[in-house]
């Protein structure tokens, strides 16, 4: 069982209980101070209010807990992989794709992005959640919706993408070189031609090579001359 299933249990098994006799010792509690004569509709609602409120407040405490990042970074060694990259692609319509990986308000991560043609132009999206983390095997497999996109930079044939990731070989990597690669695979599905399946090269985009190529805004999405700027920064420092 990896680190983020056990989390999930304590809360689910273990957390959610102990909101539950929290939010129900005050309001026993706050019920208990008003004699039973006195005590009113609207103080029963007011009272009953208070404590679902504390109780929801309660169940969030661990989401709060996990969402910070040097938190989060110490108990689930995964997220080593959150933040932006340019993936070199075997796929000879769609080179290259800009994505950005990042921890969704619940237990779970984000894997969205934009694939871009040869001449830097958007040819396609998706947008995906992790669905398995085996952290023996080091695989980590994200599941989600991807798009064609035409020429006039519409969504179009809506697919089905399924990704994985090779953790194991990043964590590895990542001890020697903070800028490692990650390697991985994609799989697009349900498309008008034939599925799709390539290998793909992650190579890790930091703050110093956004503002290298001048890039103010960071973006998965980006217009063509300041994908190429991206593109030759990264090549000139031997990335690529």
């Amino acid at each position: 069982m990896n680190y983020v299933e056990t989390f999930r249990r304590i809360y689910e098994f273990g957390w959610v209980t102990v909101a539950t006799a929290i939010s129900s010792a005050v309001f026993n509690k706050w019920s208990s101070s008003v004699s039973a004569a006195d005590y009113t509709y609207m103080q029963m609602t007011l009272h009953g209010a208070g404590s679902f409120a504390i109780w929801l407040i309660l169940l969030t405490v661990p989401f709060w807990f996990i969402n910070v990042p040097r938190i989060r970074h110490w108990l689930f060694r995964h997220s080593a992989i959150e933040g932006w990259w340019l993936q070199k692609v075997d796929i000879a319509e769609r080179p290259w794709s800009l994505s950005h990986l990042s921890k969704n308000l619940g237990f779970g991560w984000t894997y969205s992005g934009y694939a871009y043609d040869p001449s830097g132009k958007v040819a396609a999206t998706w947008d995906a959640s992790d669905i398995k983390l085996d952290d023996h095997a080091g695989f980590w497999i994200f599941k989600g919706d991807s798009h064609r996109i035409n020429t006039s930079g519409i969504p179009t044939r809506t697919g089905n993408v399924l990704s994985v990731l090779y953790s194991k070989q990043y964590y590895e990597a990542f001890q020697n070189d903070p800028l490692a690669q990650l390697p991985g695979r994609i799989s697009d599905l349900d498309y008008e031609d034939s599925p799709t399946a390539a290998s793909i090269l992650l190579v890790r985009v930091t703050s110093a090579d956004w503002k290298a190529a001048d890039i103010n805004r960071q973006s998965t999405r980006l217009p063509p001359d300041q994908f190429k700027r991206l593109i030759d920064h990264m090549k000139s420092n031997g990335r690529l």
